[in-house]
């Protein structure tokens, strides 16, 4: 279930191709509960296999629903079923699943700094900048949360100060396409096209030399500048490769800029997300 656990969430955070790491996830959860089917993790692992490589959000549903029937005190499975309210737009569900989680284990980063990611779903902006200032006082080296945290100065229009943090998690999150792909929508928004045609170059030229770079993340620097041809070439490819950066394509407000395009409707139901 650990190994599942870690396949899940790999290709969120570094190059490695979902098409390598997701059928890692499953034969990994699929032995966990061949040796025990009551163990709340691996089907919470499942979950992720299910949603995000397959679309399948009934199934993972139905997953997350058997984990905490298992384990109601499972926090990180109730952070887990959070994120797929999240993805499938039941916001306030979302919240209060996390908040769920949060009262289970009230020192969590990533539980914490998820509380934001709901929050920002929601539109609630600052309650959000709360919990990432939350997060990085028990952590300041925790770049998710600080990467988060530039995400809503981002959104909040604060350019100088989305930049810095975003910047600061770019090193403490080892140049993870995730952070990296935000400076580059960052400086894109705050109208320094040059550095955010540096970041694409630099994504461009790793997916080159690996054969895989997350497409999701070129494709949300190419939405900063405008390019929005480019922009849904690219988010077209992630739904494609199955790319785990979309988990909220349907919620997350940065994606605004592409939701009054038909192309952006026709990605969700690729998806076998309603619009």
């Amino acid at each position: 279930a650990g190994l599942a656990d870690c396949y899940a969430l790999i290709s969120f955070f570094s190059t490695v191709p979902p098409r390598d790491s997701f059928p890692k996830l499953l034969a990994a959860a699929s032995k966990a509960i061949q040796l025990d089917d009551t163990l709340a993790e691996a089907h919470t692992a499942l979950a992720y296999y299910k949603m995000h490589y397959k679309w399948d959000w009934a199934g993972g549903e139905r997953e997350h629903r058997r984990a905490l029937e298992l384990n109601p005190g499972y926090a990180i499975g109730h952070q887990r079923y959070a994120l797929y309210f999240m993805a499938v737009g039941r916001l306030e569900e979302a919240i209060q699943e996390v908040e769920r989680a949060q009262e289970l284990d009230p020192v969590s980063l990533i539980i914490t700094t998820n509380v934001g990611i709901a929050y920002v779903c929601a539109r609630r902006y600052d309650e959000a900048i709360e919990q990432y200032r939350k997060a990085l006082a028990l952590d300041p080296n925790f770049g998710q949360a600080r990467n988060t945290l530039g995400i809503v100065y981002l959104l909040k229009s604060m350019y100088t100060e989305a930049i810095a943090e975003l910047q600061t998690a770019v090193e403490q999150m080892q140049r993870s396409p995730h952070a990296v792909s935000f400076l580059g929508l960052a400086y894109a928004r705050s109208g320094n096209r040059v550095a955010a045609r540096q970041v694409l170059e630099r994504m461009m030229a790793e997916r080159s030399r690996l054969g895989y770079y997350p497409a999701s993340r070129i494709a949300l620097v190419y939405m900063g500048l405008g390019e929005m041809d480019r922009a849904f070439e690219w988010f077209g490819k992630a739904v494609e490769e199955h790319d785990f950066g979309l988990f909220a394509f349907k919620t997350y407000p940065v994606y605004d800029p592409l939701r009054s395009d038909p192309r952006y409707t026709a990605l969700l139901r690729r998806m076998n997300l309603a619009p």
